[in-house]
């Protein structure tokens, strides 16, 4: 029988546990440190299941003190963790395949032997080997200085040792196994961000999840970011692998990825002195739920309807918010931006009058959308400013809309907003 492996990636999820026993072998507040250690299904007197869950003290050159933790299924996957490098995973291997790559970087390297800051903020490539790598969470991007310091490659999450490391296992069928980690970024007057993560599966299955939980436990709001830095090599990426993935743009990272663009989604084979690659990638299904929802109320009420699906850029538009990026700075460059996008296609289309759905909403910068149309009218030669204030058929709106079944979005569209929405969520679920 033909199996699949399946990857998922999830952060901030809460559900409920069910009895377990819990190992604790390290905690940095207790001072507790189990070294090698070992349990089987076998000493846990668990008879349809056989697996194995190994800690190893590795020794020799640059990996000498690291950790790794080891889940072995005998019908399942054999998943290999670093608790020494950021909770990271080494590797994936199951079912015929290997998830993972072949770096120079053969050893689990110590961060003890890591000077992040060398090769002018490169030193994060020094040890950098494992299958998915946790960036973050103070900085995630490539070197920079600013504010007096210096922000390397990726930030210090991959290169910190967990505090805590706890192995559970449930009591009862499937007697599915959880792995987790905190990692701490803690530093005087900066960043005070801890990470629970987590590890879950079920032996003999042919998936996994990680389940993080990041914490600010600051005394104010603090920035951060966070990338999971998966990596892969043969036999699920080889020479004429392609990259299939519901979008609505992409756009080069930088000029070097632009040659590359035509062929983007194919992979080359090993290549001479080929660099990285990036794209900006933009996702697909919100944008065209929404257009959907735009073409069915236009055509119910007869009113044509033109869409502009080239002039989207999200590249360009993030780089424009960038350090405006709160309320209500932010929501009042976005709403401005369209209103003149708006402007300046109806003055190239010859029209006379240009309004906006956005009157409509209570949650938007209202007198910035009104101010921004009136100071756009006012110019020589320009459309003039339908201006009604729509908030007050808000109610009449909702119920035609849900009578004509049409898709109401649950949050404003920015990945900002998006974020804010599943933060709500999250606090409902801590809540109970």
């Amino acid at each position: 029988m033909k199996k699949t492996l399946i990857l998922t990636a999830i952060s901030m999820l809460i559900s409920g546990q069910v009895a377990a026993k819990t190992w604790v072998l390290t905690s940095a507040e207790s001072g507790t440190d189990k070294g090698n250690w070992h349990i089987t299904s076998d000493q846990l007197k668990i008879k349809d299941r056989d697996f194995s869950i190994e800690q190893k003290v590795l020794h020799g050159g640059k990996q000498e003190g690291s950790k790794i933790l080891v889940i072995r299924s005998k019908d399942g996957l054999t998943i290999t963790l670093s608790p020494t490098r950021g909770m990271n995973l080494l590797k994936i291997e199951g079912f015929g395949t290997r998830m993972g790559w072949d770096s120079p970087v053969k050893e689990v390297v110590n961060p003890a032997f890591i000077n992040l800051e060398s090769r002018n903020g490169l030193g994060w490539l020094e040890g950098f080997n494992e299958m998915m790598v946790r960036c973050g969470y103070e900085w995630t991007g490539h070197p920079v200085a600013a504010d007096g310091q210096i922000y390397t490659l990726h930030g210090k999450a991959g290169n910190t040792p967990a505090s805590q490391v706890e192995v559970e296992v449930a009591d009862t069928a499937p007697y599915e196994i959880r792995i987790r980690g905190l990692v701490k970024e803690s530093t005087f007057k900066k960043a005070d961000l801890q990470t629970m993560t987590e590890l879950r599966y079920v032996p003999g299955s042919n998936s996994f999840s990680l389940h993080d939980v990041l914490t600010n436990h600051a005394d104010y709001p603090h920035d951060y970011q966070i990338i999971y830095h998966s990596n892969f090599g043969t036999p699920i990426l080889e020479e004429g692998a392609r990259f299939l993935a519901p979008m609505s743009s992409i756009s080069p990272f930088n000029d070097y990825a632009k040659a590359g663009l035509k062929t983007w989604q194919t992979y080359a084979g090993p290549t001479k002195g080929f660099d990285e690659m990036v794209f900006n990638i933009q996702p697909l299904a919100e944008y065209l739920r929404r257009r959907e929802a735009a073409g069915q109320c236009a055509e119910r009420m007869g009113v044509p309807i033109i869409y502009a699906d080239e002039t989207w850029n999200i590249t360009n538009w993030l780089r424009a918010v960038a350090g405006r990026d709160t309320p209500p700075a932010r929501c009042a460059y976005c709403c401005e931006s369209r209103i003149e996008a708006a402007f300046a296609f109806a003055s190239q289309q010859g029209f006379a009058w240009v309004s906006s759905s956005l009157l409509y909403s209570r949650y938007q910068p209202h007198e910035v959308i009104k101010t921004a149309g009136e100071t756009l009218a006012a110019q020589p030669g320009a459309p003039g400013f339908a201006y009604r204030d729509f908030r007050t058929d808000w109610q009449a709106g909702i119920d035609r809309s849900k009578a004509m079944e049409l898709y109401r979005q649950p949050y404003c569209g920015c990945v900002y907003s998006e974020s804010d929405r599943y933060q709500k969520q999250l606090l409902r679920c801590i809540k109970g």
